[in-house]
C-alpha cells in the first residue's frame, strides 16, 4: 500500500498569493544553518523562511481536511530550491507526515528537482505541479533530485506534521 498521497489545486489563489509575498519578505535562512549533514551532503544551500503564525493558520486551515489525523505540531515553511540543491534519500524519521506544496506556475521535466520515493522494489517519481500537495507518510525512503543549472528557483511550502 502506498504511503504516499497527492492532492492537486490544495491552496487557494489568495493564500498562494499571500504565500509568494511572505517568501521575498525579511530573513531567510538556509539548510547549513538548519539541517543535519547526512541531509545537506554537497547540495547547494535550500532557502528557508518559517512561517509566521498567520500564515501557518491560513495554511493549516486549507490543508486540513486533507491531513489523515490530528497532529500535536505542525510546522510549515516555505523552501526555495536553488540551482545544484537536492536532499538525499531520507525518510523524516522524525515527524509522522511529511507533505510538499509545489508553488511555481511552471516547472519543465528536463529542471530536475523531482519527488522521488520507493515502494516495495520501485523508484516512483513525481513531477512538480503548481498547486499540488505530496504528502508522505514515514518510513518511506524518499528524495528531491538536483535541481538542474538552468532551473529557476523551485519553491514549495514544506509541512511537517507530529
Amino acid at each position: 500500500m502506498s504511503k504516499i498521497k497527492i492532492v492537486d489545486n490544495v491552496l487557494s489563489e489568495s493564500l498562494l498569493e499571500s504565500i509568494k509575498q511572505y517568501s521575498r519578505s525579511d530573513e531567510v535562512h538556509h539548510s547549513y544553518q538548519i539541517w543535519e549533514p547526512e541531509v545537506i551532503k554537497d547540495s547547494n544551500p535550500v532557502l528557508v523562511k518559517y512561517f509566521n503564525e498567520e500564515m501557518r493558520s491560513r495554511t493549516i486551515s486549507e490543508i486540513g481536511k486533507y491531513l489523515p489525523q490530528e497532529y500535536e505540531t505542525i510546522t510549515i515553511s516555505w523552501y526555495g530550491w536553488i540551482r545544484g540543491s537536492y536532499i538525499p534519500w531520507h525518510s523524516d524519521g522524525h515527524t509522522k507526515l511529511a507533505a510538499t506544496i509545489y508553488l511555481n506556475e511552471h516547472w519543465d521535466a528536463d529542471w530536475g528537482g523531482w519527488f522521488a520515493y520507493e515502494e516495495d522494489d520501485e523508484i516512483k517519481c513525481i513531477k512538480p505541479k503548481h498547486n499540488r500537495m505530496t504528502m508522505v507518510l514515514p518510513p518511506t525512503r524518499h528524495t528531491v533530485f538536483t535541481v538542474s543549472p538552468i532551473a529557476p528557483i523551485r519553491e514549495t511550502v514544506q509541512i511537517f506534521a507530529r
